[in-house]
């Protein structure tokens, strides 16, 4: 005769929300005790400009948002991953059960202008700001772009991206927090991927993406970097008085759900 099953001990269960629209709550879902964290999308970084000449400015990073014992009213709850920002644009917010969590986007970098970062969503449970995209060097002939700004994190606010001040493009922003993304190097320089969250047992991580690094204007005028995961803004483009670079593309937000079973 077989024995009955033992029950499972409480245990913690993390997810990540990168893509679609709707979560279907788990059985074992537990409304107290659980956390719903947000990064709004990066904005992406300005392009650079032959008629000043100018550099672009760096894109902002997207913010960081909490709530805690989050009951959902039914069996799914509608979301929104906020999108990266292209050249110059801004990213998007990112949602769970639509106002109840509002992490904000990051703004997208003008011609020398950095964008600013993401802030003034909703969420009780705490909240960090993105870093803002740093400026482009202007008027000197040949001029990099401003560094992407890092998004907020768990612990801090995101890094405000690196001011160009001559040719050469300027560093990313790091994300807020303690395995936040690393800064973009200068010229380009990708932003880092953050490690905040680990996923049980999966062992995948997120985390707040650091910023991309501004490119070059140097006698071939060179594109921004591109943000880390998750919501991290694109570096800006360099320019001189014959060719740009393109701003880079901010990166997408995240949701983390975290709870202990019921």
């Amino acid at each position: 005769m077989m024995g009955r099953q033992a029950a499972l001990a409480p245990h913690t269960v993390v997810l990540f929300l990168t893509s679609g629209t709707s979560w279907t709550v788990p059985g074992d879902f537990n409304p107290a005790n659980n956390t719903i964290e947000a990064i709004g999308g990066g904005g992406g970084g300005g392009n650079g400009d032959t008629v000043s000449p100018a550099g672009g400015g760096g894109g902002g990073g997207g913010e960081y948002r909490k709530i805690v014992n989050f009951a959902p009213g039914g069996g799914s709850v509608p979301y929104a991953i906020g999108p990266g920002g292209g050249p110059a644009a801004a990213g998007g917010d990112t949602t769970f059960n639509t106002a109840s969590l509002i992490a904000k986007h990051g703004n997208g970098g003008a011609t020398s202008g950095g964008g600013a970062g993401g802030t003034g969503g909703t969420g009780a449970g705490g909240n960090f700001n993105g870093g803002s995209g740093g400026n482009g060097a202007a008027a000197l002939g040949s001029n990099g772009g401003g560094g992407g700004g890092g998004s907020g994190g768990t612990t801090a606010v995101g890094g405000p991206g690196g001011t160009a001040g001559g040719a050469s493009g300027a560093v990313g922003g790091a994300g807020g927090a303690t395995s936040g993304g690393a800064a973009g190097a200068a010229n380009s320089g990708t932003g880092g991927n953050g490690t905040v969250w680990t996923a049980v047992p999966g062992g995948q991580q997120a985390g707040s993406g650091g910023g991309g690094g501004g490119g070059t204007g140097t006698s071939v005028a060179q594109p921004g970097g591109t943000g880390g995961n998750y919501g991290a803004g694109g570096g800006g483009g360099g320019g001189n008085s014959t060719n740009t670079g393109a701003g880079g593309s901010g990166k997408p937000g995240v949701i983390v759900i975290t709870y202990t079973t019921a």
